[in-house]
């Protein structure tokens, strides 16, 4: 399966099945009140990580579709977040000028 996951101004993340040419899942709160800017997977695509400007980084269970925690730390908006290449840390940035590193 080849997939995309895309995170927009309307304050929700949506994963899509490229081959399949359909959405797969939507993935939104009604408290989530501010775009998400950027995302990535887990190395095992269970978990979704999403950096909003609220300054919060969301966590996403792709299987059920649903919201499962969050991690605070950022003053600013998240304009990045990577996972490391073997899986054991996140990455963020925000415009609070930090680099954090989550493990």
């Amino acid at each position: 399966m080849s997939v995309v996951f895309t995170s927009c101004w309307l304050m929700q993340c949506r994963l899509f099945d490229l081959r399949a040419d359909r959405q797969l899942a939507l993935y939104t709160k009604p408290s989530v009140l501010f775009p998400a800017n950027t995302v990535d997977f887990s190395m095992s695509g269970r978990l979704i990580f999403s950096g909003y400007s609220d300054s919060i980084i969301r966590v996403w269970d792709t299987l059920k579709c649903e919201h499962i925690s969050v991690l605070l730390g950022h003053e600013g908006s998240v304009s990045c977040i990577r996972m490391s290449p073997d899986g054991t840390a996140l990455s963020s940035c925000s415009w609070d000028g930090l680099v954090r590193i989550w493990a």
